[in-house]
């Protein structure tokens, strides 16, 4: 299943976790928009200047109101200017994988940390659903000087925990303590856990695929000892994907633990994105029916 297939609804409410990963979502675009423009000035800029540059060098030859000294260090000028739009191309095609790979990374951390901040916001709301079996050491739980600020510390810590844990393992925790999978189709999970894996790769073993994440991905398909190339495709694919399951899993986790929801859909996409959003959403399961 690809995210062609799927459409987006704008949530008419968000919850603080989501509008601050749209804030940063929109920057990582802006950012991408002002790199390309910047590299699109540069070329507009020779392509301006070289026409006036032989021009007035023609008129000064003819006119004789140069020295050939001067003419020579013009000309030279020249070649080095006629080829700068080829050597900049090629050295933006020489450093694209290093700015694609950081890119790429960004749009995943953006993600995993809206998973901490929107669980952190559901136990705030729901401290009941901390309620388990781990210990917890007498002289650190008499540290704090109210209950509120204990339950704060406590949820402070599952989310830490919870932040480092497998992706599957973390959906696994949801569906028995929110009663709620962190995506509702099983193959959009597969793709989210790839993201993940190649997140990794690339923050941790310089994007060379190894034996672990195949093992922990059937997604990723390339040999090991490959090194992870990202297309921008594949990126824009990826960061669209990435924020169509943040509103998934948002309004979903909005509407069962009321957790609240100040900021208005339209009034983020406005502010942050100038109408960005992307166009999909995520399909559910049909429960069959008899």
């Amino acid at each position: 299943m690809r995210i062609e297939d799927m459409t987006l609804i704008i949530p008419d409410r968000m919850t603080e976790s989501a509008a601050t990963y749209l804030k940063v979502h929109f920057e990582i675009i802006a950012y991408l928009k002002f790199t390309d423009s910047m590299a699109a000035d540069v070329d507009r800029f020779t392509s301006a200047a070289l026409p006036i540059l032989i021009n007035w060098v023609t008129a000064a030859k003819q006119m004789a109101v140069l020295s050939q000294p001067k003419l020579d260090e013009f000309s030279k000028s020249w070649e080095e200017i006629k080829d700068e739009p080829l050597r900049m191309s090629k050295e933006k095609e020489r450093f694209d994988y290093l700015l694609s790979s950081m890119i790429f990374t960004k749009a995943v951390d953006n993600f995993l940390c809206y998973l901490a901040d929107v669980l952190s916001e559901v136990f705030t709301v729901r401290p009941e659903i901390l309620k388990s079996n781990e210990t917890k050491r007498v002289d650190w739980i008499l540290s704090f000087n109210d209950f509120n600020a204990l339950v704060s510390a406590i949820a402070e810590d599952k989310v830490l925990t919870l932040s480092h844990s497998n992706i599957k393992d973390l959906d696994k925790y949801m569906q028995e303590k929110l009663g709620l999978p962190l995506l509702e189709v099983p193959e959009l999970l597969e793709q989210l856990t790839a993201f993940i894996e190649y997140r990794n790769l690339i923050v941790h073993n310089r994007g060379i695929v190894n034996s672990l994440s195949k093992k922990k991905s059937k997604l990723i398909d390339e040999p090991a000892g490959t090194k992870t190339v990202l297309e921008w495709e594949e990126i824009w694919y990826t960061m669209e994907f990435l924020c169509v399951a943040m509103n998934h899993i948002d309004q979903r986790i909005a509407d069962k633990f009321n957790v609240p929801t100040p900021h208005l859909g339209e009034e983020v996409v406005r502010v942050y994105g100038e109408g960005r959003y992307g166009k999909t959403k995520f399909p559910v399961e049909e429960t069959a029916t008899e």
